[in-house]
């Protein structure tokens, strides 16, 4: 009776043990994006310095100001986690206005 009561969750303290602290890895590892966001540390994938435009740029000027040439894309490094998941935080950017905005987790599956 306990396989079915305990279906879909860790069957051990270890294993969750273990999901916290995969959890934990990646809450860290999205802190960390964010902050070399912040430092300026990002790559352009779309917009100011490059040569792919945003597709909502209008959007942003309407809700955070600047012009329409003032604002990037961003992307972190990726963090890969033991569980197959990659991820990295985009944002975008007006360095104009010095802002940064709307940040996200973009996760994808690693192959092992």
């Amino acid at each position: 009776m306990d396989a079915v009561r305990n279906w879909g969750r860790p069957a051990s303290s270890a294993a969750r043990n273990a999901a916290d602290a995969l959890r934990l890895k990646k809450d860290l590892a999205f802190q960390d994006g964010v902050a070399q966001l912040l430092a300026g540390n990002g790559r352009v994938m779309a917009g100011n310095g490059h040569s792919i435009s945003i597709g909502d740029v209008a959007r942003l000027v309407s809700s955070y100001g600047g012009s329409i040439g003032d604002w990037s894309k961003i992307s972190s490094s990726a963090f890969e986690f033991s569980d197959g998941v990659s991820m990295e935080v985009h944002a975008y950017a007006n360095q104009v206005l010095n802002l940064v905005v709307e940040y996200k987790a973009k996760l994808d599956f690693v192959k092992f």
